[in-house]
């Protein structure tokens, strides 16, 4: 629907003439209904002129000021209440549009005179051609019209933002003026829905990011929600960091309205179509705490819902004038092959650029004097500022002094020459208790900007700030302006707060100083911090994550203080809230605790630090890691805590407990793949439970051997297994004397590969509904759920579709609330393969596309065999189909072409999977990998080659009496003979 927007025209009357002009040029608008003016001439005659124009500014989507000696001398502007009223409306994103009429002195105006016109600021009086001139004021007005009608309704909405948490700038922006183009472009075009800036530290990401929003004030090209967030805690560390409190920000921002959804997946795909709503600018600054470490895959994000973020916008795309802006040190290879992904290496300055920043900064001397200084700091952005501020402070801006620094600290990628600078203030120009050296010192202890709050309490404190307990407001004053000068301090109001900010490069260095050489000092302040922030919440028990946020922090800080012990009651008192488990459990914040639980220990869960934790309290976090990380489907990575916790166990010869841990760390091996090691751990896990005097344990040490047996093909001795682990069964729990729950599942699933007839599948379902109504009556989401998962794949083997159907989907809404991430894939899979039996393609294509980013993201490469064989059957369905539809239309009939993109794709997915089976040693599918191979044979015309692949397929399944397949065996002969 076309939207009809208001334009107020405010003038002298003197120049009724001009704006008759103006009203004319936009007469055509005023037909075709996409503008009404209000001109405010019509004040004149009223009684409250302000409180009629402060309505009108209200409804006003802009305001032309035509500016004349007259208009500034008129009332309508030299009062100082309707000045202020301009203003208003400016930050309200009212387009405020000052029109020069004459030569006069408008710097009164300089709120809005970015968007003076004409171009140039050549008066309207003067121009050459006056009548070109306002049809290009017309013509602006015009594009803005038509700006506001190119989308949806939400185009009535004023535009919102909140940029306040991206760190402000150091470094002016000196060139780049390709990369802000290149911003602009992305913006503005179709094609490109992530920008994403690479670049060491102190290149000048930040810089750019804030120089492009500055250009784009106050009107964002149309955008509806801009929005900046930083993850700040660049310094390459070890620590874990989340971007939970992001997402409950950020959904909140865009218009979510209810609940947040509970995983953070959910809360990924919210945003994305948020941002797919409205025009909008989504800022992401310092992606590297997010991102995997140097030692293995370097760059890879570990943070479950950015991941997740990133694979919904690549699927479902934004469209113009919706764009995402990441920032990084470290490029990130999810994003690689993306279409509607665009990136920058943003590089050095160069020589010139070099040059011109120092000029900026007052370095005295031409160009050729100071091109062999910007050669010697490589064109590194940060280290130039440095360096021009440390010339400009202490020598005047001459070049002629030899300033002695020290040597590289770290390599010239990472910031080297800009740590040289740090060091020399730190080292030698400054006395070991100078204000500014302890001051960054204290900034060094937070991972984000100081709040005065947080200032006035380490002052008050903490001992390392004794130098600082007697300045003056003015000592305060020349320090912070001393430091800002030098480049190492940015202060800013946010809101009512002032915010002191520095580099991430000077806090790491000032930091590890700290650290190493004064580590007393350093835990004590960051005790005085870990007690600040638990005082900090307005409740006891506060219930969002913003408002834990501090609770966190408090954890973190005690952890760095050495107070381990204390930092661990206050987790589970005041954010778990006991066996409660309020954060997760109620606000799914998986990524935001994993980051508290490493806190813990050092090395990524290698160790636990050496602290006053018990051997109880070390094992409950390696354990809490582990279902973190599993619940975010990090599965590699909690392969780490859990081996950790089980050589505690192992240590403390507790083996009812390292059994456990065995089985749970089988399932991890099962799902990654590793099924020839989880076969042999499970066999371990048989040796320790016969040690720790358990039946029930001994039972489910069986049941997991079985079940690692299935899956490499060895059907038999899978059999001999769980019927060992049935009679455990029926000993542990007479009452109960069928397998159950998972073990139970497990064990169908092998029953239903086996069987051969009604009877035996009847036989089976009775089994089954006996294990249901266990798990309802005693049992959680999770065993209810693989009981509606087997009830669905009774139902198909016995045709009944319908209640296939009904089961398998009460079983995939099951898994999705129990959120074990491990498992969904199975249950996505079951429901793809029963869709395509039934020749519902999509919905089988959907579901496969769900379970291949689950893959993706989880590295399930047992589960990536299985799409792999499910995406050539359906590229092969999905041809045929076609072809079929085409010839009941069509003589001749279409013959299938070795050439067609289908097959050249089912063959390359078919490779594949051959691979990773063989690989993985998943014996359990070479029958079904023979029939795709028939399949493929023949429709790609070697027919010969089909018929070998279906008789091996018959020899393999009537060896393993994997009788399941021969029904499906028979269709693939019918399909080829």
């Amino acid at each position: 629907m076309t939207m009809k927007l208001k334009v107020l025209i405010s003038y002298a009357h003197q120049d009724r003439t001009f704006a008759e002009t103006l009203i004319n040029h936009l007469s055509a608008l005023e037909q075709q209904e996409l503008l009404t003016i209000w001109e405010d001439t019509r004040l004149e005659t009223l009684a409250e002129p302000v409180t009629q124009l402060t309505q009108q500014v209200a409804q006003c989507h802009t305001a032309i000021l035509l500016v004349s000696r007259y208009f500034l001398g008129s009332r309508f502007i030299s009062d100082p209440q309707l000045l202020e009223l301009w203003r208003i409306a400016r930050n309200q994103q009212c387009r405020v549009v000052p029109v020069i009429l004459s030569t006069c002195n408008w710097s009164v105006l300089d709120f809005c005179k970015d968007q003076a016109l004409p171009k140039g600021f050549v008066p309207l009086e003067r121009a050459l051609y006056p009548s070109r001139s306002w049809s290009v004021v017309a013509r602006k007005i015009e594009d803005w019209c038509n700006l506001a009608n190119t989308d949806t309704p939400l185009e009535t909405e004023r535009l919102q933002m909140r940029l306040s948490a991206l760190p402000a700038s150091l470094t002016p922006l000196v060139g780049r003026q390709h990369y802000l183009s290149a911003l602009d472009k992305a913006f503005n075009g179709s094609d490109t829905d992530v920008f994403a800036i690479y670049a060491g530290g102190g290149v000048g990401k930040t810089a750019l990011i804030n120089a492009w929003l500055k250009r784009m004030a106050p009107y964002y090209g149309g955008a509806q929600r801009v929005f900046g967030w930083s993850f700040y805690n660049q310094d390459g560390g070890c620590r874990q960091s989340s971007s939970a409190v992001f997402f409950e920000q950020a959904l909140q921002f865009f218009g979510h309205q209810g609940p947040l959804p509970r995983t953070e997946e959910g809360r990924a795909r919210r945003l994305a179509e948020l941002m797919q709503d409205r025009p909008c600018i989504l800022v992401l600054d310092g992606l590297e705490p997010l991102q995997r470490r140097p030692y293995a895959r370097y760059g890879q994000l570990l943070d479950t819902g950015l991941k997740t973020l990133l694979q919904e916008i690549q699927k479902r795309r934004l469209g113009k004038q919706r764009l995402l802006v990441l920032s990084s040190r470290k490029a990130i290879p999810e994003l690689n092959g993306s279409k509607n992904y665009r990136h920058i290496d943003l590089e050095n300055l160069s020589t010139g650029e070099s040059a011109s920043l120092l000029k900026i900064l007052g370095v005295k001397g031409t160009p050729w004097q100071l091109i062999p200084i910007a050669r010697a700091y490589s064109g590194h952005a940060l280290a130039l500022l440095l360096l021009g501020n440390l010339f400009v402070d202490a020598y005047a801006g001459e070049t002629s002094t030899q300033i002695d620094l020290p040597a590289l600290a770290a390599e010239e990628t990472d910031g080297g020459h800009a740590l040289r600078i740090v060091q020399f203030y730190d080292q030698v120009s400054w006395a070991e208790y100078a204000p500014e050296r302890v001051f960054l010192q204290l900034l060094s202890l937070l991972d984000r900007p100081m709040t005065g709050a947080e200032k006035n309490v380490l002052l008050a404190e903490a001992e390392l700030a004794w130098p600082l307990r007697g300045l003056s407001e003015l000592d305060w004053y020349q320090v912070h302006n001393h430091m800002s000068k030098l480049g190492l301090l940015v202060e800013r109001k946010a809101g009512s707060q002032v915010q002191y900010d520095t580099h991430p490069l000077v806090r790491q260095y000032f930091n590890n100083q700290l650290r190493n050489q004064q580590n007393t000092l350093w835990q004590q302040a960051h005790f005085v911090l870990f007690e600040y922030f638990q005082r900090l919440p307005a409740q006891q028990l506060p219930n969002t994550l913003h408002s834990l946020e501090p609770l966190y922090r408090a954890v973190h800080h005690g952890c760095l203080a050495g107070e381990y012990r204390q930092a661990l009651s206050l987790y589970r008192e005041r954010i778990l809230r006991g066996d409660d488990y309020y954060s997760t459990r109620q606000l799914g914040s998986y990524s935001l605790d994993l980051a508290l639980v490493a806190d813990f220990f050092e090395d990524n869960w290698q160790a636990p630090v050496q602290s006053d934790l018990d051997i109880e309290d070390q094992s409950w976090l390696l354990a809490q890691a582990s279902f973190y990380l599993l619940s975010l489907g990090r599965l590699e990575e909690t392969l780490v805590p859990q081996q950790m916790a089980l050589h505690i166990r192992e240590d403390m010869a507790d083996w009812k407990n390292a059994t456990n841990l065995t089985l749970n760390h089988i399932d991890l091996l099962l799902a990654l793949g590793r099924l020839q090691e989880a076969e042999q751990l499970a066999e371990q896990a048989l040796s320790w439970a016969t040690r720790s005097d358990s039946v029930f344990v001994q039972m489910q040490s069986q049941a997991k051997y079985a079940r690692a047996l299935f899956l490499l093909g060895q059907l038999e001795a899978a059999r001999v297994a769980f019927d060992a682990a049935e009679k455990l069964q029926a000993q542990d729990q007479p009452e109960h004397p069928l397998l159950y729950s998972l073990n139970g599942a497990e064990h169908n699933a092998l029953l239903l590969e086996l069987a051969n007839d009604e009877n035996q599948l009847k036989h089976i379902l009775a089994r089954i509904d006996y294990a249901l109504d266990i798990s309802e009556a005693e049992l959680g989401l999770l065993s209810v759920a693989f009981d509606h998962l087997m009830r669905g794949q009774a139902y198909a083997r016995l045709s009944h579709w319908q209640d296939s159907q009904r089961e398998l989907d009460a079983a995939i809404a099951g898994i999705r609330k129990a959120n074990v991430v491990v498992f969904i894939p199975e249950f996505l899979l079951a429901r793809a393969e029963l869709c395509r039996q039934q020749g519902n393609l999509e919905q089988a294509r959907q579901d496969l596309e769900e379970v291949q980013m689950l893959v993706q993201r989880c590295g399930m490469r047992r589960y990536e065999a299985d799409t792999c064989i499910l995406e050539a059957h359906l590229l092969l369905d999905e041809r045929r189909e076609q072809i079929n539809r085409i010839n009941l239309h069509t003589a001749p009939k279409i013959q299938v072409s070795y050439g067609d993109y289908s097959f050249f794709r089912a063959e390359q997915v078919y490779a594949q999977a051959v691979a990773l089976i063989r690989d993985m040693g998943y014996g359990l599918r070479q029958v079904e990998l023979s029939l795709l191979a028939a399949r493929l044979a023949y429709y790609t015309q070697y027919p010969e080659d089909a018929a070998a692949h279906l008789e091996v397929a018959r020899e393999r399944l009537s060896e393993h009496k994997q009788w399941r397949l021969l029904a499906y065996w028979e269709e693939v002969q019918q399909e080829i003979s």
